[in-house]
């Protein structure tokens, strides 16, 4: 009974350690497109409990500027704009209605993912 306690007690634990995948939403505060995409993005996040959602301001932000570039570079974007969403190693590029099957795509592939 206690072995099996502690293996509870175990498991439990280390799920609250457990690493979410990253969701990347890069945009910039002069952006209409970007605008138009955050309420988008706070339904996924309110979906996809399971997902950590970074929303990175670029265009004043510094820091999120940074990591901005290191994601175009890694992944080989030749012409990157805002807003950029990114998950593991697939991307969008713009918003619109019609992007939204494909950003939530991202989040369903990936997910499935080992």
């Amino acid at each position: 009974m206690k072995k099996l306690l502690f293996l509870l007690i175990l498991f439990s634990s280390l799920s609250l350690f457990a690493v979410k995948p990253v969701f990347y939403f890069f945009h910039s505060e002069n952006c209409p497109h970007c605008t138009k995409a955050k309420p988008f993005i706070e339904e996924l996040e309110k979906k996809y409990h399971q997902v950590s959602f970074k929303k990175m301001e670029v265009g004043r932000n510094l820091d999120n500027r940074t990591v901005y570039k290191e994601k175009i570079a890694s992944l080989k974007i030749e012409s990157a704009s805002v807003p950029l969403f990114v998950f593991n190693k697939k991307y969008v590029i713009g918003f619109n209605k019609t992007y939204k099957k494909k950003i939530e795509s991202l989040i369903k592939d990936g997910l499935k993912q080992p």
